[in-house]
């Protein structure tokens, strides 16, 4: 992200004419965002580019401007909000008289070079923050045989639980009811209950789609007691339910929300709404499908290991509440709609649906299926009383019941934004103190609404690809790396798991497009209410994403779990979409079956942080610095060090670490390591030799540095009498008592070809360790004695 950074572009386009046009040439301009126009350096005021008014086209006859010979036409098209953009044309009524323009760019400081077609993805650059991005063709060759390995298991018990349900279905009918449920909920309750309880601890506070913005909101209320207006922050603009009771949660608790146990017992909060969630859909897809509870079990399970529901409930955001109450509401309509005592079950919707309201604007979007289920009531019941010109009398009295308890429960806050900023809907893209930002690319063209695909190989950030592949990419996984806007510093995530889940995914892809299909026509024959309240919800959400990606200059706008309140028509359309694929075939269920076990227990082993895994200790590390605690991140880099000291992330890390603490020996210590691991001894070497400049006294600095010229396996870069004396300073620092210093001295002594010293010191070393009881480094001085006694001395290994 960039605020109030101006870039300027100049686009110039060179040719030749054999004579000037007879008739007039019309150049025609737009530009994102300013521009101004010369043509063999006299300019066109006719089309300066406002930026007030940018999308329009400026047209312009620049035909007396042209002569014989070399022409010139340079557009200069300066920005705040994205990258300079140029869409430019001519024509004349002669076309063969003008040639075919061929432009290059010219930016502050750079060499000319050819302009790029807007419509193609923008690379990223080597080195920038963005790249280290594993594709997932190599992630999926990593872990074939744990993922094949769980298809088989999962394919047997999907063939037992096939033959039992049958059994059980055919004598027990009642207690297989009863048992589904508890299957299901009760499943996955323990493997989120388990999820949490390892995650929680070990992943950085600062993860989470505007993290800060959301904490901020909450220790304003939970410390000055009041509600913010929209103007006040970053996330200020959101309504404050979720807020208040977050901060009334903490206080319950004795907690402030600066406290690291305060965003633990939150995320803690939102996993529990994500659970009910889970149950919710459930309860919904029973009142759908009263006679399939199948179906119920399938969407259920769905959406327990669909990776942004997951993701979302693991992260201080006020989605999963906002969320969870549509889809009690819907729940609590289709009660009203079927129920011969409508009012209780209406308002109670309308309650829902108040409070989701009161949590996220976004929901707005449900409101007309919510109420649609209450007016249409239940299909096929024949014609009900009317009033008023031909209402129907039952579903208008559902409809007021619900609409003024969702009015009341949450139409003072409208009427307060309204009555401060003069509309009832503001978003932090609507204030100006919000306005100069963008990112990349910043801008969209046609085609990132009509190509798909690059999801299947690099999906993070696929936004910048397109915004299907953007969609794809957080609905099925962690496509922006959970707001970490540096590789690097992505989550800990099981990765080669997370690619499973992004192909696997492609089933259920294809399965909601197929179940949308057979839904709306099931809707236009019967009006089924699962006809319109699945793809409705989608259809509704869709069109929203579809705006703000058009709203707002971000690529980071393309976010799947926006539409998270649409989850029960996921649900809904995801089981009709099996239905159809699977027909009356048990072998085509059970195919189905298994893939759905596969990918919940690949999802849920995405999502799964292991704290052995050296990019765990990567991220703390990286948070650790970000605090202040240098100690601490030493620690978790030295940790990963140990673990992986080849691990991509790792080196980025230790070099961003040096860069911000360059006076933080340690740090260059720890990344010179990293550094021979990956066989740059050079530099390596400069590493050490600045770690020594700021701590001379540091034995251990010594110690390394020394080892490394007397062991490194380039010739030019070995230098064994300064080896001799930087470990014999680190010795007599340590008082001889070191065992790993003396064996340094001895590979220093054997590199100078003084063996007979050397052989003498590692059996001092040696000695020194066994009485230690050090076996690492008895053995490994063991190893090289023998070599010091053949005459020769020790080099590192190339890696």
């Amino acid at each position: 992200m960039h605020r109030q950074e101006v870039r300027w572009t100049c686009f110039r386009a060179r040719f030749e004419l054999d004579q000037r046009p007879d008739g007039p040439v019309l150049l025609e301009v737009a530009a994102f965002r300013q521009a101004a126009v010369w043509v063999n350096e006299q300019p066109v005021p006719e089309l300066r580019v406002d930026p007030t008014d940018w999308k329009r086209r400026r047209a312009a006859d620049v035909a007396p401007r042209l002569r014989p010979g070399s022409n010139e036409v340079g557009i200069w098209v300066t920005n705040m909000l994205g990258p300079p953009a140029l869409w430019a044309r001519w024509e004349s009524p002669v076309p063969a008289a003008l040639p075919k323009l061929h432009w290059e760019v010219i930016s502050a400081g750079a060499e000319p070079q050819p302009a790029r077609a807007a419509h193609i993805p923008l690379p990223v650059a080597k080195g920038s923050y963005l790249d280290g991005q594993v594709p997932l063709p190599h992630l999926l060759r990593s872990a074939w045989k744990a993922w094949m390995g769980m298809a088989v298991g999962s394919g047997l018990l999907a063939a037992v639980g096939f033959l039992a349900g049958r059994f059980l279905e055919e004598r027990l009918k009642q207690a297989w009811d009863r048992l589904l449920p508890a299957m299901v909920l009760g499943g996955s309750a323990v493997v989120w209950l388990g999820l949490f309880v390892n995650n929680l601890p070990q992943l950085p506070r600062i993860y989470g789609f505007d993290a800060e913005g959301h904490e901020q909101y909450i220790r304003l209320v939970q410390e000055e007691g009041r509600l913010p207006l929209a103007d006040e922050g970053w996330q200020m603009y959101q309504p404050p339910l979720y807020y208040v009771l977050a901060a009334a949660l903490l206080e319950l608790c004795g907690l402030t929300v600066a406290e690291d146990t305060a965003v633990a017992v939150l995320r803690g909060f939102n996993g529990l709404l994500g659970w009910l969630h889970v149950a919710a859909v459930f309860w919904l897809l029973r009142l759908l499908f009263p006679q399939e509870g199948w179906k119920a079990a399938v969407g259920a399970l769905l959406v327990s290991a669909l990776p942004a529901h997951l993701l979302l409930s693991h992260y201080v955001t006020n989605e999963p509440l906002a969320a969870l109450g549509v889809t009690v509401a819907l729940a609590l309509a289709l009660k009203a709609a079927r129920s011969p005592r409508p009012i209780g079950p209406a308002i109670g919707a309308g309650v829902a649906l108040g409070l989701s309201l009161l949590t996220k604007f976004s929901t707005l979007l449900a409101m007309p299926i919510v109420l649609g289920l209450l007016w249409q009531g239940e299909p096929h019941a024949g014609k009900s009383a009317r009033v008023g010109g031909g209402l129907p009398a039952a579903g208008a009295l559902r409809v007021l019941s619900a609409a003024l308890t969702a009015a009341l429960v949450c139409g003072w806050h409208y009427l307060r934004v309204w009555w401060h900023f003069g509309k009832p809907l503001v978003g932090n893209w609507d204030l100006e103190a919000w306005a100069h930002w963008w990112q990349d690319p910043g801008y969209r063209t046609a085609w990132d609404y009509l190509r798909f695909g690059g999801v299947f190989v690099e999906p993070w950030f696929s936004g910048f690809r397109s915004f299907w592949d953007g969609l794809y990419a957080t609905l099925w996984g962690d496509g922006l790396a959970s707001s970490a806007a540096w590789m690097a510093f992505r989550p800990p995530w099981n990765e080669s798991w997370m690619a499973v889940t992004w192909w696997l995914s492609a089933v259920w892809t294809v399965s909601l497009l197929v179940g949308a299909g057979v839904l709306a026509w099931r809707w236009v024959r019967h009006g089924d209410e699962a006809g319109w309240v699945g793809p409705g919800l989608l259809a509704l959400f869709l069109w929203g994403l579809l705006y703000m990606s058009v709203r707002v200059p971000s690529y980071a706008q393309v976010k799947a779990f926006y539409a998270l309140p649409a989850l029960a028509g996921l649900a809904v359309v995801v089981v009709t979409g099996w239905e159809r694929l699977a027909g009356t075939s048990r072998i085509r269920h059970g195919l189905l079956t298994t893939l759905l076990l596969v990918w919940c227990g690949s999802s849920w082993s995405a999502f799964f942080v292991r704290a052995s895994h050296p990019q765990t200790m990567v991220v703390q590390g990286i948070w650790a610095l970000d605090q202040g605690d240098v100690a601490a991140a030493a620690r978790r880099y030295g940790a990963a060090l140990a673990i992986s000291p080849r691990w991509p992330p790792l080196a980025d890390a230790l070099a961003q670490a040096v860069r911000v603490r360059p006076r933080e020996p340690i740090f260059r210590d720890l990344y010179a390591t990293c550094l021979e691991a990956h066989g740059q001894w050079r530099e390596a070497v400069d590493q050490r030799r600045a770690a020594l400049t700021n701590a001379t006294d540091r034995p251990e600095l010594l110690n390394n540095l020394a080892w490394l010229l007397a062991t490194v396996p380039v010739e030019e870069l070995r230098q064994p009498a300064e080896a001799v004396a930087l470990a014999r300073q680190a010795c007599e620092l340590t008082r001889w008592a070191e065992p790993q210093f003396l064996g340094t001295l001895a590979a220093a002594l054997a590199a100078a070809g003084r063996f007979a010293e050397a052989v003498q010191t590692a059996e001092e070393a040696i000695r020194l360790a066994r009485e230690q009881n050090r076996s690492d480094l008895v053995t490994f001085n063991q190893n090289l004695l023998e070599l010091y006694r053949s005459g020769r001395s020790y080099r590192m290994p190339a890696p």
